[in-house]
């Protein structure tokens, strides 16, 4: 709901009138509309990478709270129906809302018109919603809008009653630095972080542990047949633990992904198959890996390189490589749940589902090098999220200590 809510009031601050009902491709403030730019991106016509995707990532991720406390109700509501995720999904369903635009209208006498009555002698206390909001590359230079779209939403209120709400804070906070605020509530001023977290930073950042094989930039995944000592191998070294090193993971919101599209021999397309169960790992970091290779070229200064690349002509690194690499990694414990959850688009009045995986998997790894290669997109990962509606919250990976 406030990821639909965010994209009206922001083609409204931002869309002439005259053109607000129009697609937004053929308008000639297209290349330079920040809503356009965001919302509905598309690759310009002199891409030269990717300009055949047809859907591109938003480059922005809204991060939903993982867990809800509100003050105790007068009276205690009923009884909500069991569920096998965590506490995690208690927002999500409190916040469903099928056909809620629909249903109401904003006539006097319509449900709409009484949001404001309160029939309770005593006002309900205010409860506090937290979320996260990440920018990707260009996407940072509008977080002005997108505080004057929250601050706009909050004045004409969300959800089917319209209920308004104020910013109380804007905070934002980068490694090794204090958290900033960014939104003073009281003269409705907004500063532009002083620190802001760059790709390199996860993707360098995480090597092997000591004493073990690791390489100078482990996301730099080298050709099946190099050998060059500084882009690194997943060769054994002395010392080796006998127990395959692993890794767990958890879903903490719904995830989709798909695999297996394709064209079969008779030139008829093969359609991509929902992972519902055993998510396996190969399939997880090409996601994420075609995700952030998107973004990078598209809303980033640069295209997916290296630090080698400049001195080698490196463009990219090996992304089939880094696929088969992650094909060879085990799926040993898999505890996760299908969830099925919907939207109800107000713009098409279609109801579209949501769904996905939560829970754990746990995945062993050849070498601990192996396992230092990969780790790094998973970091980057937790930030820019993975598989389908990623922009909604979902797909939230986190890797787990």
């Amino acid at each position: 709901m406030l990821r639909g809510a965010f994209n009206i009031t922001f083609r409204r601050l931002v869309c002439p009138p005259e053109w607000i009902d129009n697609a937004c491709s053929p308008c000639p403030l297209y290349a330079q509309c920040p809503y356009g730019q965001l919302f509905e991106p598309a690759p310009p016509p002199d891409a030269d990478r990717l300009r055949l995707i047809a859907d591109l990532p938003r480059p922005f991720v809204l991060k939903p709270p993982l867990a809800f406390t509100a003050p105790a109700p007068a009276a205690p509501p009923p009884s909500p129906p069991p569920q096998a995720a965590g506490h995690h999904n208690l927002l999500a369903d409190r916040l469903r809302v099928r056909n809620a635009f629909a249903k109401h209208g904003t006539g006097d006498g319509g449900p709409m018109g009484h949001a404001a009555t309160n029939p309770s002698p005593h006002p309900a206390e205010p409860e506090r919603l937290r979320f996260g909001l990440v920018l990707i590359g260009r996407a940072v230079d509008q977080l002005a809008h997108f505080i004057v779209t929250l601050a706009e939403l909050g004045r004409v209120g969300m959800g089917p009653h319209r209920v308004p709400f104020t910013i109380e804070s804007v905070t934002t906070t980068a490694p090794g630095a204090e958290p900033e605020s960014l939104y003073n509530p009281a003269t409705h001023t907004f500063t532009t972080p002083q620190h802001l977290q760059n790709a390199g930073d996860f993707l360098t950042a995480h090597t092997a542990p000591a004493g073990h094989v690791s390489s100078t930039s482990p996301i730099e995944v080298p050709p099946s047949d190099a050998t060059h000592p500084s882009r690194g191998t997943l060769a054994g070294s002395q010392g080796l633990p006998a127990t395959p090193p692993q890794l767990t993971l958890r879903f903490l919101t719904p995830t989709l992904m798909r695999t297996g599209s394709g064209v079969d021999s008779a030139g008829r397309r093969i359609p991509a198959v929902e992972v519902r169960e055993r998510p396996p790992f190969g399939v997880l970091i090409r996601r994420l890996r075609d995700r952030l290779s998107a973004l990078c070229t598209f809303f980033g200064e640069a295209p997916w390189t290296g630090p080698e690349s400049r001195e080698q002509g490196i463009l990219e690194p090996d992304f089939a490589e880094m696929g088969r690499l992650a094909d060879g990694v085990r799926l040993v414990r898999s505890e996760t749940t299908w969830h099925h959850r919907s939207r109800y688009s107000t713009r098409t009045g279609d109801t579209h589902e949501i769904s996905g995986l939560t829970g754990t998997a746990t995945y062993a790894f050849d070498t601990p090098a192996h396992r230092a290669l990969l780790l790094p997109l998973l970091k980057c990962g937790e930030l820019i999220h993975a598989g389908k509606h990623a922009v909604w919250g979902n797909g939230w990976v986190e890797v787990q200590p």
